[in-house]
């Protein structure tokens, strides 16, 4: 059984129809905001079913065979990939678009599953996985793919614009939301009455209580650095956060610690475009809010 966590409807399988028709809401944004649709039953009919379709060794010979095909022939290759680079020109977006496994059941599930499966399995005890690889070798080897990054390689200008290129596309997908930072760290989604957003780590999360706390107005940060490293490769560097106090913008950093080594030169950047300011602690950024907020109050 699964039961809807906007009206408590309960039904034995699906809830699809149930969430179209009723609540008007499409079946992503339920799954965004709720979690599964589908009964752990269902799912294990739906599982049971195809694994008895691929005991078939007909079926399974025509799907590899299909798959192979998809991959090796160019033009549909290029069809397919032009049809990928429309979707996500136009908005279109991936289904676990900012979502994480402490927070999606469906996430969470297929991590475990996945995990469990893929544990111990090399290409030298599958055969799929052995042909798969073979495959993948061979699409490399007679690609310009191959030439292009040889080139790059052994080209120190061509090796420092591509690196450059990379950064910077980077750091415009962390700006624009689309990728999230640090996730080995603790992180996640802060929600507050102006919406959600993401922390790459306690310190951040902290950060966020601390602004809602003091009646802080602040935002996720957007801002672009550009800095120079010790072997003069440049970089793209985001802060954390713009906050407003009194009509003032200020720039924050929060960092736990200087892991990079990098943490002055970035900040000495930052100093010269913004109103820049970088805490090592949450006692310490408090102390210096605190200071501003009266300090504006009493002139």
């Amino acid at each position: 059984m699964i039961k809807c966590k906007i009206c408590g409807h309960e039904v034995k399988y699906r809830l699809i129809e149930h969430i179209i028709k009723t609540h008007n809401m499409t079946i992503d944004n339920y799954k965004r905001d709720y979690g599964e649709v589908v009964s752990e039953e269902y799912k294990n009919k739906v599982s049971e079913k195809s694994k008895e379709k691929w005991k078939d060794i007909e079926y399974r010979n025509k799907t590899l065979k299909s798959k192979e095909w998809i991959y090796s022939d160019k033009k549909l290759n290029k069809k397919r990939i032009e049809s990928i680079k429309n979707y996500y020109k136009n908005g279109g977006k991936v289904w676990n678009d900012g979502l994480t496994k402490n927070e999606n059941d469906s996430l969470k599930s297929i991590g475990e599953k996945n995990k469990k499966n893929l544990t111990g399995r090399t290409k030298e005890k599958y055969e799929y996985l052995n042909k798969h690889s073979k495959l993948m070798k061979s699409l490399w080897e007679n690609s310009n793919i191959k030439q292009k990054w040889e080139d790059i390689q052994n080209n120190e200008k061509l090796k420092t614009k591509w690196k450059n290129k990379i950064s910077e596309t980077i750091s415009n997908k962390i700006i624009n939301g689309k990728i999230n930072t640090m996730s080995s760290f603790n992180c996640g989604w802060y929600k507050n009455e102006n919406g959600k957003f993401w922390y790459s780590s306690e310190l951040e999360k902290n950060t966020m209580i601390l602004f809602d706390k003091l009646k802080i107005n602040w935002k996720n940060s957007k801002e672009k650095i550009k800095y120079q490293d010790c072997n003069g490769n440049y970089h793209y560097y985001i802060p954390d956060f713009n906050i407003e106090i009194d009509n003032v913008e200020i720039v924050i950093e929060m960092k736990g610690f200087d892991w990079d080594g990098l943490t002055e030169i970035k900040a000495n950047e930052a100093t010269k475009l913004y109103n820049y300011r970088l805490f090592y602690s949450i006692d310490e950024l408090k102390k210096y809010l605190k200071y501003e907020i009266n300090k504006n109050k009493i002139n």
